[in-house]
């Protein structure tokens, strides 16, 4: 299993074995597509002012299209902003509010339990030490 996973990944893919063909297809009909273009324009002077007049058309028609996007965007961002003052801006106040609780909190337990808590324990660790030294001095003799 691992021998044929390995043969697989060492071998190129035919996508790309056959990928320089495919761009070298489309740059020939891109060139031959151009010439042919060039060839027609200059053959027929009527038909190319309408194929000029048609494109001209065409980015008219392109710019008020880019025109609308470009409006639909600014309300969107203007939609997101009033989204972040209205809605994220009192979350993260809220989210503010809640960590200062809880650091509150946290340093209460701090102060009122675990600081006793860890004194009493010290405490009675030192009386056991005591002890155990005392109960040594004495067996010791």
């Amino acid at each position: 299993m691992t021998d044929l996973s390995q043969s697989t990944v060492n071998k190129p893919s035919t996508f790309r074995k056959i990928l320089p063909v495919i761009i070298a297809v489309l740059v020939l009909l891109m060139v031959v597509g151009f010439v042919g273009l060039v060839w027609l324009l200059t053959v027929d002077r009527a038909l190319t002012s309408n194929i000029r007049d048609i494109v001209i058309i065409m980015f008219a028609f392109v710019n008020v299209l880019i025109g609308v996007c470009l409006a639909v965007l600014v309300f969107q961002v203007q939609a997101l902003v009033a989204l972040l003052r209205n809605e994220i801006k009192p979350l993260l106040s809220d989210a503010r509010q809640t960590f200062t609780t809880v650091r509150g909190t946290t340093e209460f337990v701090s102060d009122s339990v675990a600081q006793p808590a860890i004194k009493v324990a010290s405490f009675f660790a030192g009386l056991r030490g005591a002890g155990k030294a005392a109960r040594n001095r004495v067996n010791r003799k």
